[in-house]
């Protein structure tokens, strides 16, 4: 499992969401990749069960909590974001 922060700028999003989705896919092991925004309030989860090769892509989610059944947990985005001010960036 990874959890990723993407990092702010738009080139930046374009090699996070294009080169490194393609890099944790070739790594058999990884079966779910969290993406977490920095620029703003949300998340993408993308997943496989073990054996398969591509990933599920989940749609981008602005709310609620980000669930790892992995480990029987869910991470809160109001913890994810504790502190957090946008208007920073």
């Amino acid at each position: 499992m990874v959890f990723e922060v993407l990092s702010p700028g738009r080139e930046n999003r374009r090699r996070d969401e294009q080169d490194k989705v393609d890099e944790y896919e070739s790594v058999p092991t990884i079966l779910r990749y969290v993406i977490v925004e920095s620029e703003r309030r949300g998340y993408q989860v993308f997943w496989r069960e073990p054996g398969d090769r591509a990933w599920r892509r989940g749609r981008p989610e602005a709310g609620g909590a980000i669930a790892v059944p992995e480990f029987g947990i869910e991470v809160a985005l109001d913890a994810v974001y504790a502190g957090v001010d946008f208007g920073s960036f």
